[in-house]
C-alpha cells in the first residue's frame, strides 16, 4: 500500500488534488452503477406485474367462478316455520311439498323420583350404586347396544360407560342437586323397532332410580310431494337439498330450488373488478414515461442530500422504467381481445354485451362495466348453461394467454409463472439476469483499475515530493557556502 503524504515541499494539498482527478475518473463507474440500478428497478417493476398476472391467472383457473353458477338456492313459502331448506350444489332446481304430520323423536328415561340416603340428601356421583342400596347386574339396551352395569360401580362411572359407548350413542346424566338420573338417545327415531331404550337385570335398578318418565323413539310422520313417507331424523337430504322439520305443518311448505343468481351476480361482479384492476395497472405503466432528468443517484449525491429528498429522487427515477414495454402491450391486448370475443354457445353465437356487460370508452384502457344488472340477472336466471359457458370460456382463454406473457417476463426478467411472493427468488439466466452479471463484472473490473490507477497518481506524487524535497536540501546547503 502506498504511504499517502500532503504535500510539504510543494505546497499541494495531495489528497484534494488525487480525489478531485479520481472524482472525474469515476464517472464511467457512475455510469455502470446507474445503469445496473435501473436494470434492477425495471426487474422489481416486472416482478410486481408477474405477481398481479399470476394472482389473477390463480383466480381463473381455480373454478369459484364457473362453479358460482352450480350453486344452488332454496327458498321456502307456505309455512316456512315447520321447515328449512338449503341447497347444496347438486340440488335440483324445481319444488317440493312437505307436509309434516309428525316429528322424530328421540327416545329416552329419566327419573321421576330422587336417589336419597337415610337423611333424604340426594347420592352424590361418586357414590357405589351398592352404597345407594342398588343390587344385581343392569343391562341397558340402547340403539342394539346392551350396556352392563354391575352394583359395585358408582353413579358416575355407569354415567361415563353410557357415554362412551359409540355404539349405543347416547347421553347420560345425573343431577347431583336433584338426586335424578337421564339417559336419552342421540338419535332419533324408533330403536330395535320399538324405540324404547330397554333397562332389564336381576336387581333393583329402574326401582331405584323410578325410569317412570319414558319417551318412545319414533320415526317423523311426512308427505313429500304427496307421497306418505317415514324419516328416522328430522334431518334429512332429498334431490341434494338438506331439509330440516322443526315443527308440524299448518299448511304445504313449499321448498323451491333455483340457481343462486345474486351468488353468482357478485362472482361476476368479483371478476370484473379484478379484471380492471389488473387492466388498470398495466395500462398505468405501459403510459407511464419516463423523465430523463431523475438518474439513479451516486453515493456522492446521495451523501449531499436529506433522506426525504433521496427518496422523493427515487420514486421519480423508479416511473416510467415500463414505458411502452412490448410484452405488457401484448398482454393487454390479449385481454381486450379475449374479451371482446364472439364464443359459441350451442350453435350460437355469444358475448358479453347480451348479458349486460360492455367495455368502457376508448379512454378508459377498455374496462369492463355492468351496464345492466337486471338484464345479468335475467340471463343467468333464464339461461344458466348459456351464461356459465361465455363466462368460463372468458375465463379459459385468459389462463392460457397470460401463460404466454408469463413466460415472455421469465424469459425477460427471470420471474417465475407460480411465484405469489415478491420474495421469491429471481432466475440469473433471464435476459434482465445475464445484463446484470455482465454490469457487475464490469463494476468489478472498473473499480479495480481506479483502485489501481489511484495508486498510481499517490505514488506520482509521493515521487514528486520526494524529488523537491530533496532539491530544498540541497539548495539550503549552498546557501550555507554564500
Amino acid at each position: 500500500m502506498v504511504q499517502r503524504i500532503s504535500g510539504f515541499a510543494s505546497g499541494m494539498d495531495i489528497d484534494t488534488l488525487v480525489s478531485n482527478i479520481m472524482t472525474a475518473k469515476r464517472a464511467p463507474l457512475d455510469k455502470l452503477k446507474q445503469k445496473q440500478q435501473t436494470l434492477q428497478w425495471q426487474r422489481e417493476n416486472f416482478r410486481d406485474i408477474n405477481l398481479k398476472l399470476v394472482e389473477f391467472r390463480k383466480k381463473t383457473f381455480d373454478n369459484s367462478l364457473a362453479s358460482s353458477f352450480q350453486a344452488q338456492k332454496s327458498t321456502v313459502t307456505g309455512d316456512t316455520n315447520a321447515v328449512t331448506a338449503k341447497a347444496s350444489s347438486q340440488a335440483t332446481s324445481g319444488s317440493i311439498s312437505i307436509e309434516v304430520t309428525e316429528l322424530a323423536k328421540t327416545a329416552s328415561v329419566s327419573s321421576t323420583t330422587a336417589l336419597v340416603d337415610g337423611s333424604n340428601k340426594p347420592y352424590t356421583a361418586s357414590t357405589k350404586l351398592t352404597d345407594a342400596g342398588i343390587s344385581g347386574t343392569t343391562q341397558i339396551t340402547i340403539n342394539g347396544s346392551a350396556i352392563t352395569i354391575t352394583a359395585d360401580e358408582t353413579i358416575s362411572s355407569l354415567v361415563t360407560k353410557i357415554n362412551q359407548d359409540k355404539g349405543a350413542s347416547a347421553s347420560a346424566y345425573y343431577d347431583e342437586v336433584t338426586g335424578k338420573l337421564s339417559i336419552t338417545s342421540k338419535t332419533s327415531g324408533k330403536i330395535n323397532g320399538n324405540g324404547k331404550i330397554a333397562v332389564n337385570g336381576d336387581g333393583n335398578f329402574t326401582s331405584k332410580f323410578n325410569f317412570a318418565d319414558v319417551t318412545v323413539g319414533d320415526d317423523a310422520q311426512l308427505k313429500i310431494n304427496g307421497i306418505a313417507t317415514t324419516r328416522s331424523s328430522n334431518s334429512f337430504n332429498v334431490n341434494g337439498i338438506d331439509i330440516t322439520l322443526n315443527a308440524k305443518t299448518t299448511s304445504p311448505s313449499v321448498i323451491t330450488t333455483s340457481v343462486d343468481t345474486d351468488q353468482v351476480i357478485e362472482k361476476i361482479k368479483s371478476f370484473i373488478s379484478d379484471y380492471n384492476d389488473l387492466l388498470s395497472t398495466l395500462n398505468t405503466k405501459v403510459k407511464e414515461k419516463h423523465d430523463r432528468n431523475f438518474t439513479p443517484l451516486t453515493e456522492d449525491q446521495k451523501k449531499a442530500m436529506k433522506d426525504d429528498e433521496v427518496e422523493k429522487w427515487e420514486e421519480k427515477a423508479k416511473t416510467g422504467l415500463l414505458y411502452n414495454d412490448s410484452i405488457l402491450n401484448d398482454a393487454i391486448s390479449k385481454l381486450r381481445s379475449n374479451i371482446s370475443s364472439v364464443v359459441m354457445v350451442n350453435g350460437e353465437k355469444a358475448i358479453l354485451d347480451q348479458i349486460g356487460i360492455t367495455t368502457g370508452q376508448w379512454f378508459e384502457g377498455g374496462k369492463l362495466i355492468l351496464k345492466d344488472e337486471s338484464k345479468l340477472r335475467e340471463a343467468i336466471e333464464q339461461e344458466p348453461d348459456k351464461v356459465a359457458a361465455l363466462i368460463t370460456s372468458k375465463n379459459k382463454g385468459m389462463y392460457d394467454d397470460l401463460k404466454i406473457t408469463l413466460d415472455s417476463l421469465t424469459e425477460r426478467a427471470g420471474t417465475s409463472f407460480v411465484a405469489t411472493s415478491k420474495d421469491a427468488l429471481l432466475k440469473e439466466e433471464s435476459t434482465i439476469g445475464r445484463q446484470l452479471k455482465r454490469l457487475s463484472n464490469d463494476i468489478l473490473n472498473q473499480t479495480r483499475l481506479l483502485n489501481d490507477m489511484e495508486t498510481r497518481y499517490y505514488k506520482q506524487f509521493t515521487a514528486m515530493e520526494t524529488t523537491m524535497n530533496k532539491f530544498q536540501s540541497q539548495s539550503s546547503s549552498f546557501s550555507n557556502f554564500g
